[in-house]
């Protein structure tokens, strides 16, 4: 309910009417939410010299970040500039943050300032790049528009952030009203763009149950962001959308430990939705999950010797595998069957209650222990034995 409510407040609020003094024809707003939450929304304005954007994050704790990037009469960034600062707070105060970039021949000079203290680091990149900086979208539509001027429909483009250079492909589809831009890390995000060929919905994380940002009307981001701030100060804010976990047990003499992301439902689909039917999940969110032992294990008719590993599963109608692999220290989207180690059946369950964030849990049964992993109304489990 105080989820449904907190997005009706962001929409209603974003219906403000926009005057005439405030906007120029190069203008917009987006809101970024992941099922019924929302996670931001942001406005933007761009002319030919500059791009102006503002947005109200919440991960995980509200903040005012403001995006100002400078050009030439060419296309090529002079200056990024990126301040935050927490609603009612001044711009200068000590929680403030600050980066600003600018380009020296083929590189560029990250300026970091936050509690009162400076890092200055290089990283590559060139002028001629679009900025992409999180948490702002407006960036994606400047890519999307500077893609369809080119008359091609696949087109590379370089982008330049804090951490250096990422290509990303561009690719229309149906016409001009879908896209798809390919990123390097995260996969194919879904495009849908207006008749204009600005960006109207996207799906930020490639999933149509992920993060969706969608174009809505100008909205008063004071508003919002004393709203949302006023949430945080009654424990309400959203903290980390994935907070890692560490489970750790003792298991007849075995050390035993799981580490992993632990998404929420947020109103989602889960299994069948979020998580698709019949492809290998990461068991968790961002990082692989992982998983390690001291002492030698047998589940079922496999012995799995002491050591790291990363656990994955695939999940389908007619039941659900778990998958060990020997490949560690990897992002959760990287897979590669062939450091599968085994893949095991698992017990699948239903629950009478929906668990709303993933939990994995290690148990004691009698003379054995259980890995048992429970989100939504399932639970899926598995026995073991220390050897």
């Amino acid at each position: 309910m105080v989820k449904g409510l907190l997005w009706a407040v962001a929409l209603g609020l974003c219906s403000v009417t926009l005057h005439a003094a405030q906007v120029q024809p190069d203008s917009g707003a987006f809101v970024a939410r992941l099922g019924s939450d929302t996670l931001g929304v942001e406005r933007y304005v761009r002319t030919a010299r500059a791009l102006e954007s503002e947005v109200v994050w919440r991960v995980p704790e509200t903040w005012v970040l403001r995006l100002v990037v400078t050009h030439d009469g060419e296309g090529r960034v002079q200056r990024a500039e990126i301040t935050g600062r927490r609603p009612g707070e001044p711009a200068n105060a000590r929680r403030s943050r600050r980066t600003v970039i600018t380009f020296e021949s083929d590189s560029a000079v990250v300026e970091t300032t936050q509690d009162g203290s400076t890092r200055v680091r290089r990283v590559a990149g060139r002028p001629d790049m679009v900025p992409m900086l999180s948490p702002f979208y407006a960036p994606y539509d400047l890519m999307l528009l500077r893609a369809r001027n080119t008359g091609a429909d696949s087109v590379a483009l370089e982008a330049v952030g804090t951490g250096g250079t990422v290509t990303y492909h561009a690719v229309r589809r149906g016409g001009t009203s879908e896209a798809a831009i390919a990123d390097p890390t995260f996969g194919t995000r879904k495009v849908r763009l207006g008749r204009d060929g600005r960006m109207v919905e996207f799906q930020a994380t490639g999933s149509p149950f992920g993060t969706i940002v969608q174009r809505v009307p100008w909205p008063d981001l004071e508003a919002l962001a004393r709203e949302f701030a006023r949430r945080d100060g009654e424990g309400r804010a959203l903290g980390a959308l994935s907070p890692r976990d560490t489970v750790r047990a003792t298991i007849h003499g075995a050390q035993i430990l799981v580490d992993y992301g632990r998404p929420a439902k947020r109103g989602r689909p889960i299994f069948g939705g979020l998580v698709p039917w019949n492809e290998v999940w990461r068991t968790g969110a961002n990082e692989a999950t992982h998983f390690a032992t001291d002492h030698n294990l047998r589940m079922g008719d496999t012995v799995i010797p002491a050591g790291t590993y990363t656990l994955w599963t695939l999940p389908a109608p007619t039941g659900w595998k778990l998958i060990i692999n020997r490949r560690t220290r990897q992002w959760g989207t990287v897979y590669d069957e062939q450091f599968d180690l085994t893949r095991l059946d698992l017990r699948v369950d239903t629950l009478p209650e929906v668990v709303e964030r993933l939990a994995i849990s290690l148990e004691e049964r009698g003379d054995q222990g259980a890995l048992r992993i429970v989100w939504d109304r399932t639970a899926a489990s598995i026995e073991f034995t220390v050897e």
